[in-house]
């Protein structure tokens, strides 16, 4: 009789529990506002693009002459820096004994020079010219020119390494900021133009540009010095009008796939170069915006 009880009471607790978890299901979820409404085009006709920011004179990535460990660092990400100044340097101590070893060399070429000419001067001052051999006197010509040549030959070598001693420290090609630094002391900087890591990357914090990637088949709807606008993404009222600079007039394989099925790898992009003033706005170089560009109408548009 018990065991009866149990079972009556486990359907209903289970009956109650089914119509209490279909009422919970069937609740009109509670509509959560948008903190910023997407982005709407400001123009009847316009092209959808993504747009980098980058500084002006586009972002340099700063290289090293020869492949050698970092031997010091002077600057960190953020800096300011003018033009020529000593960002990092490579490790020279190899360069360092090679030049001793230069003016060894060349010291040497000056004292033997030394000697072959004072034996051809005293060849030249002889009151009898018959006292020594042509053969004698051509010989120590020749033996006094091929030791001057030696003299040439070691100064170059000394200006060399003190060339490659020079490159070694890596100054700023202009005024500017370190945009971002992957160096350590004690890393091997690579001159390999495969590897994409970047040692540091220079430019301006204050001017910027904006390059827009057009779709190939929107690339005949463009209107050179269109007017222009871009969004920031996450917080659409920030908008940012654009000046239209120039456009790379060669469509080029695209390089910043966002990961969509949607988006072929083969897809080539027209791109364009608009110029902004940065004003008080949160922008950083390398980030991505929505720009909208008043465009000629599509063929749909037109139909």
């Amino acid at each position: 009789m018990l065991r009866k009880n149990l079972f009556l009471v486990f359907a209903i607790v289970g009956i109650l529990f089914s119509v209490f978890m279909i009422y919970w299901g069937s609740r009109t979820p509670t509509k959560r506002s948008l903190l910023f409404e997407p982005p709407h085009a400001p123009f009847e006709h316009y092209i959808a693009g993504e747009g980098t920011i980058e500084t002006f004179d586009q972002n340099t990535d700063l290289g090293v002459p020869f492949p050698d460990l970092i031997a010091d660092i002077f600057v960190q990400t953020g800096d300011a820096v003018t033009k020529n100044q000593p960002l990092f340097k490579l490790d020279t101590r190899h360069l360092e004994a090679d030049l001793q070893k230069a003016f060894a060399e060349l010291r040497l070429a000056k004292t033997e020079f030394k000697n072959q000419n004072e034996q051809f001067t005293y060849y030249e001052v002889l009151c009898n010219k018959n006292a020594v051999s042509k053969k004698e006197y051509t010989q120590a010509y020749y033996a006094k020119t091929a030791a001057y040549d030696r003299v040439l030959v070691a100064e170059k070598r000394v200006i060399e390494i003190q060339t490659q001693i020079e490159r070694s420290l890596i100054r700023a090609p202009e005024n500017g900021d370190i945009l971002q630094s992957n160096i350590r002391v004690g890393e091997f900087a690579n001159v390999n133009p495969f590897d994409r890591k970047s040692l540091m990357i220079f430019g301006s914090n204050t001017l910027f540009q904006m390059r827009v990637n057009i779709a190939e088949e929107d690339a005949w709807r463009v209107i050179p010095n269109a007017s222009a606008r871009a969004y920031v993404r996450g917080n659409s009222s920030i908008q940012i009008p654009l000046t239209f600079s120039f456009i790379e007039p060669y469509i080029i394989p695209k390089q910043t796939l966002t990961g969509s099925d949607l988006e072929r790898v083969d897809t080539r992009v027209l791109q364009i170069i608009y110029t902004f003033d940065k004003g008080t706005n949160p922008l950083y170089v390398g980030q991505l915006l929505d720009v909208y560009i008043q465009a000629k109408p599509s063929k749909y548009e037109a139909s």
